[in-house]
């Protein structure tokens, strides 16, 4: 990702590991770039999720930032913002500088574990609606050349698709069980 001249013309800076990282040691990491930058939180998102804004025309990373003020102003002591669950959210600094992600726990399971002691240091978990996710279960061509409502369509199109990641699964389901899930 740090070659890549379309992303770099997108984002700030393309900010490498220092080495391979799981998953919690990743949130550790961008705390502590977080903490070095003096950046009050910073975000994280899923890398298998689509984020559109509500409508088209509206901004979404001020539509983001505007709600993280709202709730600056009426939770003072909030640790964590979700968006759409966790698919997008923003992480106080300040907060997992104190309650670290623990390298020890399992990817999905280190989620659980810091957002509760999150809460029990004190903090709260909000949560914010402000825009359209998607769970994404493969690469869809979507551009800058293509409207909001151009995008959206081809999101729900894909929201239809039953493939990808749970497939195996699905599969493996004897006919009463996947019968239940109906």
């Amino acid at each position: 990702a740090a070659h890549d001249a379309a992303l770099q013309r997108r984002v700030k800076a393309v900010v490498p590991t220092p080495a391979p990282l799981n998953f919690p040691q990743l949130h550790n990491y961008m705390a502590t770039l977080a903490l070095e930058r003096r950046l009050e939180f910073y975000f994280w998102a899923h890398a298998d999720n689509y984020v559109l804004s509500l409508q088209a025309g509206r901004d979404l990373g001020k539509d983001v930032i505007d709600c993280l003020r709202a709730q600056t102003e009426r939770v003072p002591a909030w640790g964590m913002v979700l968006f759409s669950y966790d698919h997008l959210a923003a992480f106080r600094t300040r907060a997992v500088v104190q309650v670290p992600w623990d390298p020890h726990v399992f990817q999905y399971g280190s989620e659980c574990d810091v957002y509760g002691r999150l809460r029990d240091a004190g903090y709260e978990a909000k949560a914010c609606k402000v825009h359209l996710s998607y769970d994404m279960k493969r690469v869809v061509g979507i551009t800058d050349q293509h409207t909001w409502s151009q995008t959206k369509a081809l999101l729900e199109e894909e929201k239809e698709l039953k493939v990808g990641r749970n497939q195996w699964r699905e599969a493996a389901m004897s006919p009463a069980e996947q019968a239940s899930r109906k």
